[in-house]
């Protein structure tokens, strides 16, 4: 769910601006004010990011014309917090909302992101004197290896500070990853997705056997 920010391969500060548009970025298109989202009322208070993390664990994605029949709605974190489904920037608003309530400086961040560059929500986070990416929609995984926020490429974020929403416009850096870089990164990389196979592989064998359990289990009459 989070990994550590390379800072050359990423523009996690961006550039100050006054406010977004649609003519800045046709996937910023907020269903309710941004302060409404910072501020609304969530009933769980999270003491840690892995008590969050758990939480939405139990939630559900679900895209916004199988819940609401739209083409798109950002949903304040409280109904997500009852609904426990939603796409990725119902997601991401809900872990912004949750950091805000925990102190923490946290970015709400919309651009390209996944192996298809698809318009994409998630959250930026400083935290011990280190930036993070937090991908909510990875939460079945602790910590993701630094490569994979080469998936994600940032356009607009904003950061509530003090009452008033702080808008960022950010750049694609050009990152060249140094012999030492490929290496570290590399080995880091391989390491993840080869653990992620035992754990493929039980989940894969425990939703088989239910299958076949449901299927022979007799029916009442």
């Amino acid at each position: 769910m989070i990994t550590e920010i390379i800072d050359a391969a990423y523009d996690f500060e961006g550039q100050q601006i006054y406010h977004p548009s649609k003519n800045i970025n046709k996937l910023w298109h907020p269903t309710f004010k941004m302060e409404f989202y910072a501020n609304c009322k969530v009933e769980n208070k999270f003491n840690s990011i892995e008590e969050l993390r758990k939480f939405l664990m139990t939630c559900s994605y679900k895209s916004d014309r199988d819940q609401f029949d739209k083409d798109d709605y950002w949903m304040p974190p409280n109904d997500f917090e009852k609904s426990r489904s939603g796409d990725c920037d119902d997601f991401a608003l809900y872990t912004w909302r949750q950091f805000i309530e925990m102190g923490m400086k946290s970015l709400y961040n919309i651009g390209l992101g996944g192996r298809y560059d698809i318009g994409h929500a998630w959250v930026t986070l400083s935290l011990d004197g280190k930036n993070f990416l937090v991908e909510p929609l990875a939460r079945k995984v602790k910590k993701l290896p630094r490569y994979f926020q080469l998936r994600y490429k940032p356009d607009i974020s904003v950061e509530f500070i003090e009452n008033k929403m702080i808008y960022y416009k950010h750049k694609i850096p050009n990152y060249y990853p140094t012999l030492k870089d490929i290496v570290y990164y590399g080995v880091e990389w391989l390491l993840f997705y080869t653990s992620l196979i035992p754990k493929s592989i039980y989940y894969l064998t425990l939703n088989v056997s239910k299958k076949i359990f449901n299927k022979n289990k007799p029916h009442k009459k």
